[in-house]
């Protein structure tokens, strides 16, 4: 799901990979309940997508596994941290438009009968491109994974010579300590 292109090129040249998007062609959102050609796969690398998708949460990690066949695996990667909860920046919010109003992102959200307005907006990859709608914390992300029928759910150590990394945001410090050094697997669970 949109990889970066230095990885893509890599995959092409030892797989049959698609490499998906929100925005363009080939399109998929994993948000939908809609049947999809990507079904019975080996893989799914999912890095850096659900810090910015919609709730409900469950409805994309169940689209995940549905993706893959028995015992296929999901390599998965999102910002986390150790806190008890994660951090949703627009609780109860299921629609919503940006727009730039005199130089500054603005987020107009519906949210039970009210629109709400939300400024000082996070996006990852420039302005009104990705918006980050959550810090996750690892027990919720996890407690969805493992909901969502996968298994053998862990956190591989960061490895700067086959990964990247993430500086850690010292802006932020209501987030505490970020655990940006880590790649989630998980396997779908064998027949």
């Amino acid at each position: 799901m949109s990889d970066w292109p230095v990885l893509v090129a890599l995959l092409d040249e030892k797989f049959s990979h698609t490499n998906t998007f929100f925005h363009t062609e080939p399109r998929y959102d994993v948000m939908k309940d809609e049947p999809s050609i990507y079904r019975n796969l080996d893989y799914v690398i999912c890095s850096e997508v659900f810090e910015h998708v919609l709730a409900p949460l469950e409805r994309g990690f169940k689209n995940l596994r549905r993706m893959l066949r028995p015992g296929g695996s999901l390599i998965f990667s999102t910002p986390y941290t150790s806190a008890p909860e994660t951090l949703e920046h627009f609780p109860g919010m299921r629609k919503f438009t940006l727009q730039e109003v005199e130089g500054v992102w603005e987020l107009r959200a519906k949210i039970g009968w009210r629109t709400r307005v939300y400024r000082g907006l996070i996006f990852h990859g420039g302005p009104g491109t990705v918006l980050e709608m959550r810090v996750w914390s690892k027990e919720h992300l996890f407690s969805l994974l493992n909901n969502a029928g996968f298994t053998d759910v862990r956190a591989a150590p960061f490895n700067p010579s086959v990964g990247y990394c993430w500086p850690l945001n010292i802006e932020r410090p209501e987030i505490g300590h970020l655990s940006l050094n880590y790649i989630i697997s998980a396997k779908a669970p064998s027949k």
